[in-house]
């Protein structure tokens, strides 16, 4: 019964060809979020189920997942509708204009 619950999370370290690479250069991913992914992948295979509150676009990608965003009431949306990787996939695909929008808008 112990097994339906994280007792640590690991990276495979050796199967990263180079962290020095995006997304694997991010401290946050470097040593949690990916991981996290991995075990969350064991014990669904063992049937567990988890109920997870998070802005991660790497954690809500998990597949078949079911993702309900918080707003002005709760709806279930797809992986891409969420704002967070609409955010990420902006922020990527466009930094520069990103930085100086972000730079402007605090002055």
């Amino acid at each position: 019964m112990t097994e339906q619950y994280i007792k640590s999370i690991g990276l495979k370290r050796e199967s990263i060809a180079d962290f020095e690479k995006y997304p694997f250069s991010l401290p946050a991913v470097r040593s949690r979020q990916m991981s996290l992914v991995a075990r969350m992948h064991d014990l669904i295979n063992l049937e567990s189920q988890f109920i997870i509150a998070t802005h991660s676009p790497i954690i809500m990608a998990y597949p078949d997942s079911f993702i309900y965003e918080i707003g002005d009431g709760i709806r279930k949306v797809i992986y891409e509708e969420t704002e967070h990787f609409q955010i990420m996939k902006a922020f990527i695909n466009n930094k520069e204009k990103m930085l100086k929008e972000l730079m402007l808008s605090e002055q």
